[in-house]
Protein backbone atom coordinates (compact mmCIF):
# COMPACT_ATOMS: atom_id res chain seq x y z
CA UNK A 1 0.00 0.00 0.00
CA UNK A 2 1.38 3.28 -0.83
CA UNK A 3 1.29 5.86 2.10
CA UNK A 4 -0.37 9.01 0.89
CA UNK A 5 1.26 11.39 3.91
CA UNK A 6 4.99 10.00 1.99
CA UNK A 7 3.84 10.79 -1.59
CA UNK A 8 2.32 13.84 -0.97
CA UNK A 9 5.25 14.88 1.34
CA UNK A 10 7.37 13.70 -0.93
CA UNK A 11 6.58 13.31 -4.78
CA UNK A 12 9.75 13.77 -6.38
CA UNK A 13 10.76 10.85 -4.48
CA UNK A 14 8.02 9.15 -6.38
CA UNK A 15 8.39 10.91 -9.78
CA UNK A 16 12.16 9.96 -9.76
CA UNK A 17 11.29 5.86 -9.26
CA UNK A 18 8.83 6.32 -11.61
CA UNK A 19 11.70 8.00 -13.88
CA UNK A 20 13.52 5.53 -13.24
CA UNK A 21 11.45 2.05 -14.07
CA UNK A 22 10.02 4.16 -17.79
CA UNK A 23 6.72 4.50 -15.83
CA UNK A 24 4.64 7.89 -16.67
CA UNK A 25 2.45 8.28 -14.01
CA UNK A 26 0.62 11.59 -13.13
CA UNK A 27 0.71 12.15 -9.40
CA UNK A 28 -0.65 15.79 -9.67
CA UNK A 29 -4.19 14.09 -9.94
CA UNK A 30 -3.75 11.85 -6.37
CA UNK A 31 -2.05 15.98 -4.69
CA UNK A 32 -5.04 17.74 -6.06
CA UNK A 33 -7.96 15.05 -4.81
CA UNK A 34 -6.29 15.65 -1.37
CA UNK A 35 -6.01 18.95 -1.51
CA UNK A 36 -9.47 19.26 -2.53
CA UNK A 37 -10.46 16.52 -0.02
CA UNK A 38 -9.02 18.53 2.69
CA UNK A 39 -10.87 21.88 1.86
CA UNK A 40 -13.74 19.93 1.82
CA UNK A 41 -13.22 18.34 5.39
CA UNK A 42 -12.68 21.69 7.08
CA UNK A 43 -16.07 23.09 5.03
CA UNK A 44 -17.76 20.29 6.16
CA UNK A 45 -16.21 20.75 10.22
CA UNK A 46 -17.03 24.58 10.06
CA UNK A 47 -20.61 23.82 8.73
CA UNK A 48 -21.05 21.06 12.18
CA UNK A 49 -19.70 23.80 14.35
CA UNK A 50 -22.19 26.36 13.07
CA UNK A 51 -25.15 23.94 13.30
CA UNK A 52 -24.24 23.27 16.74
CA UNK A 53 -24.06 27.25 17.48
CA UNK A 54 -27.29 27.41 15.83
CA UNK A 55 -28.83 24.42 17.97
CA UNK A 56 -27.61 25.52 21.27
CA UNK A 57 -28.79 29.42 20.20
CA UNK A 58 -32.27 27.56 19.65
CA UNK A 59 -32.14 26.52 23.46
CA UNK A 60 -31.83 29.23 24.86
CA UNK A 61 -33.70 31.74 22.67
CA UNK A 62 -36.77 33.47 22.95
CA UNK A 63 -40.35 32.53 21.66
CA UNK A 64 -40.27 34.66 18.63
CA UNK A 65 -37.14 33.86 17.27
CA UNK A 66 -36.83 30.56 17.87
CA UNK A 67 -38.68 29.55 14.40
CA UNK A 68 -36.22 31.16 12.86
CA UNK A 69 -33.39 29.33 14.53
CA UNK A 70 -35.29 26.43 13.74
CA UNK A 71 -35.28 26.49 10.27
CA UNK A 72 -31.35 28.27 10.08
CA UNK A 73 -30.87 24.65 11.44
CA UNK A 74 -32.80 22.82 9.13
CA UNK A 75 -30.89 24.77 6.75
CA UNK A 76 -27.55 23.60 7.97
CA UNK A 77 -28.45 20.17 7.92
CA UNK A 78 -29.33 20.29 4.09
CA UNK A 79 -25.57 22.21 4.02
CA UNK A 80 -24.17 19.65 6.25
CA UNK A 81 -25.25 16.78 3.56
CA UNK A 82 -24.45 18.10 0.86
CA UNK A 83 -21.43 18.29 1.85
CA UNK A 84 -20.53 15.06 3.55
CA UNK A 85 -21.84 13.73 0.23
CA UNK A 86 -18.99 15.78 -1.77
CA UNK A 87 -16.10 14.15 0.54
CA UNK A 88 -17.21 11.02 0.13
CA UNK A 89 -17.31 11.36 -3.42
CA UNK A 90 -13.50 12.69 -2.98
CA UNK A 91 -12.36 9.85 -0.66
CA UNK A 92 -13.49 7.54 -2.79
CA UNK A 93 -11.69 9.39 -6.17
CA UNK A 94 -8.49 9.46 -4.42
CA UNK A 95 -8.51 5.78 -2.89
CA UNK A 96 -9.18 4.66 -6.95
CA UNK A 97 -6.36 7.08 -7.91
CA UNK A 98 -4.23 5.53 -5.25
CA UNK A 99 -5.43 1.67 -6.44
CA UNK A 100 -4.53 2.90 -10.17
CA UNK A 101 -1.03 3.82 -9.33
CA UNK A 102 -0.44 0.67 -6.87
CA UNK A 103 -1.68 -1.19 -9.49
CA UNK A 104 0.53 0.05 -12.31
CA UNK A 105 3.43 -0.36 -9.77
CA UNK A 106 2.15 -4.21 -9.10
CA UNK A 107 2.43 -4.43 -13.24
CA UNK A 108 5.79 -3.09 -13.17
CA UNK A 109 7.06 -5.48 -10.48
CA UNK A 110 5.36 -8.42 -11.07
CA UNK A 111 3.67 -8.79 -14.73
CA UNK A 112 2.87 -12.26 -14.20
CA UNK A 113 0.52 -11.15 -11.57
CA UNK A 114 -1.45 -9.18 -13.78
CA UNK A 115 -4.87 -10.26 -15.55
CA UNK A 116 -5.07 -10.74 -19.22
CA UNK A 117 -6.35 -7.35 -19.46
CA UNK A 118 -6.30 -5.32 -16.54
CA UNK A 119 -7.12 -1.23 -16.08
CA UNK A 120 -4.19 1.24 -15.55
CA UNK A 121 -5.59 5.08 -15.49
CA UNK A 122 -8.36 3.90 -17.06
CA UNK A 123 -6.42 2.74 -19.69
CA UNK A 124 -7.24 -1.01 -20.70
CA UNK A 125 -4.18 -2.77 -20.74
CA UNK A 126 -3.42 -6.14 -22.19
CA UNK A 127 -1.17 -8.32 -20.55
CA UNK A 128 1.27 -9.86 -23.41
CA UNK A 129 1.79 -6.03 -25.11
CA UNK A 130 2.64 -4.88 -21.66
CA UNK A 131 4.95 -7.43 -20.79
CA UNK A 132 6.65 -7.59 -24.12
CA UNK A 133 7.41 -3.79 -23.81
CA UNK A 134 8.14 -4.04 -20.20
CA UNK A 135 10.92 -6.59 -21.45
CA UNK A 136 12.14 -4.60 -24.20
CA UNK A 137 12.23 -0.93 -21.96
CA UNK A 138 14.19 -3.19 -19.03
CA UNK A 139 16.76 -4.52 -20.89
Amino acid sequence: MIDIKLLLQNPDLFDKNNKRRGAEIDLSIVQKLSEEKNKALQETEELRRLAKEAAEAVRTAEADKRAALIEAGRDFKEKIKTAEDRLTELETNLEIEIKNIQTCFVMMLKPEKMAMTTKCFGKSVNRQNFLLNQRTTWL
